[in-house]
């Protein structure tokens, strides 16, 4: 998660906070969509989803993993021709 030092003008405090709350948002709305996406790579779900890319599912994700929310599972030949990493609901 992205935080300000200390050292920080406000300005950069502010934009952390909204960053936290921007990728908070995401999260839940990754989290709805995976549950009726389970078993994609996150290149397969950034080209399913009318909201988020690739990147941006394959920043969330280990993030969510890690908060217990999702699970990866076995590794897959993806549409992109590399074995990827599939995500479910946890």
């Amino acid at each position: 998660m992205t935080q300000a030092r200390k050292t920080d003008p406000i300005t950069s405090h502010l934009a952390a906070n909204d960053s936290k709350e921007n990728n908070e948002r995401q999260r839940i709305e990754m989290l709805e969509f995976l549950q009726t996406n389970n078993g994609l790579t996150s290149h397969e779900l950034g080209k399913k989803s009318p909201l988020y890319d690739r990147y941006q599912f394959a920043r969330r994700l280990p993030e969510m993993a890690k908060a217990g929310t999702v699970r990866s599972s076995d590794h897959k030949r993806c549409v992109s021709g590399r074995l990827a990493k599939t995500w479910f609901v946890a």
